[in-house]
């Protein structure tokens, strides 16, 4: 965990050459003011043309997705043991269950 908050648009340098110019950002990447990865960027030509505010942006709409992608999964976890709750409950176990967009009237 880290030990203090990460402000949006403040990147954490992680190095800088001899005459001081940056040449590599962290960007803490989060979702739901909680990080959740690091988004590096290397590179002379990215550092100095695009602006930190811009990869900012990036690193958290990179934890967006991740998050996204987390609650997709965790849903279609949650629908896999529900269909086998139902085939249990409705069934036993020689039938299959219906798919879930299909209704029995």
């Amino acid at each position: 965990m880290l030990s203090a908050p990460i402000r949006q648009s403040t990147p954490q340098i992680l190095l800088r050459d001899a005459h001081g110019r940056i040449r590599a950002w962290v960007f803490p990447s989060r979702a739901q003011a909680e990080v959740i990865g690091l988004l590096k960027v290397y590179g002379q030509e990215l550092v100095d043309q695009v602006e930190d505010e811009t990869l900012s942006t990036v690193a958290d709409q990179a934890a967006a997705a991740i998050e996204r992608s987390r609650l997709y999964r965790d849903l279609a976890e949650r629908e896999e043991r529900l269909q086998d709750l139902a085939a249990r409950f409705v069934g036993g176990a020689g039938r299959s269950p219906p798919p879930p967009c299909v209704r029995h009237t």
